[in-house]
């Protein structure tokens, strides 16, 4: 049996539905193109010295640019699990809180719920914290700072081969 390797992201206000579960898969794809980190450094958290308000509920939500589609994909090129949860057998959901800036920067960027498992959580904000500008959230026309949550599902699989 060889393992496969699933990291999928439930979306409370990704794409402007709850509940929606988005899942990646590594279908179709060698086992050995999925990158396994070993690295065992903490994370640390941003500290916001911007004075502006951050939104959260806005009438346009911030959203990656291309959408779904071009999200899985910059998705499978770049999350990884890392190699101490994977020997372990170690899954969990990560909540991730960042904020969307005016120019689509992604700022502070932490941990809103854990995963109870370090090599997770760290792998979930390097994620985050290596995607491109975002559309901003809008409100009455203009460009503000909205605060996002994107859960990031990490799970593991069998395959039946």
């Amino acid at each position: 049996m060889r393992k496969f390797i699933f990291i999928s992201f439930l979306a409370n206000q990704f794409f402007g539905t709850y509940g929606n579960t988005y899942t990646y898969s590594n279908k179709g794809t060698p086992p050995a193109e999925i990158e396994i980190i070993t690295d065992d450094e903490e994370y640390e958290e941003e500290i916001d010295d911007n004075k502006e308000p951050i939104r959260v509920f806005v009438e346009v939500k911030p959203s990656y640019p291309g959408g779904n589609e071009e999200f899985y994909n910059f998705m499978a090129k770049n999350m990884k699990y890392p190699a101490k949860a994977a020997e372990a057998g170690i899954q969990g959901t990560a909540y991730i809180e960042f904020v969307v800036e005016k120019d689509g920067r992604i700022t502070n960027v932490k941990v809103k719920k854990s995963t109870q498992n370090k090599y997770l959580d760290k792998e979930a904000v390097r994620f985050i914290k290596s995607m491109p500008k975002w559309n901003p959230g809008m409100q009455e026309g203009e460009p503000v700072r909205t605060r996002f949550m994107l859960p990031l599902r990490f799970l593991l699989r069998e395959n039946k081969e």
